[in-house]
């Protein structure tokens, strides 16, 4: 039981937090005794610094034709068995196409408009992984994924790139963007800030 007999249960299952975590029901990988299934394991990072023609945005992703970046943001918590994580992108063009893809590695690297920061392992390791397919960002310039993020991936990656209790996948939003600031050739498309996810039971 909960120590000098306190009873927290943020889970609402009727056991106390302290008990769910003793007994392996709940994880606690950030160990401040809160269960996982209650928390929001997620850092947003990849924010628009030395994007690549200089349409820098330091509070999201590198500037797209509207003159901002699109900034992700997470919601819920990061629990697999809850998965009601859900990422939402905003200052995206609007009407214009895009998807959410994730990987084991996070980095900085020149991609069209913007930087790419979920990335693959070198070879022969993990790649990337795309949440299809993609949706439209309609008027407001908005993109969502999940709740359910992690049933998906269950459901239509490979086992090696599940979702599993301790690991961290990056995740990131990538988007058309015809008319950039980048000049001819350089593709017209940009993404978002990415957000490394830490997934908990």
């Amino acid at each position: 039981s909960a120590p000098h007999g306190l009873v927290f249960d943020c889970n609402s299952n009727g056991v106390e937090d302290f008990d769910d975590i003793l007994s392996g029901s709940s994880s606690d990988l950030n160990t401040n005794g809160v269960p996982d299934d209650c928390e929001l394991l997620a850092t947003p990072y990849c924010f628009g610094t030395g994007c690549p023609c200089g349409n820098n945005d330091p509070s999201a992703g590198c500037a797209n034709s509207t003159g901002v970046g699109a900034m992700m943001v997470a919601t819920g918590t990061t629990s697999i068995s809850v998965d009601d994580l859900v990422l939402t992108s905003t200052g995206i063009v609007p009407n214009k196409f895009g998807v959410y893809f994730m990987g084991p590695m996070a980095g900085n690297l020149p991609f069209g408009d913007g930087l790419r920061c979920a990335l693959s392992q070198p070879p022969p390791g993990l790649g990337v992984r795309r949440y299809n397919p993609p949706t439209n960002s309609g008027p407001t310039g908005v993109l969502t994924l999940g709740p359910g993020i992690a049933s998906y991936a269950i459901a239509t990656f490979p086992m090696a790139y599940w979702p599993m209790p301790g690991a961290t996948w990056n995740f990131q939003c990538w988007y058309r963007d015809p008319f950039g600031a980048c000049p001819p050739p350089v593709p017209g498309w940009n993404t978002s800030n990415a957000m490394a996810v830490l997934f908990g039971l």
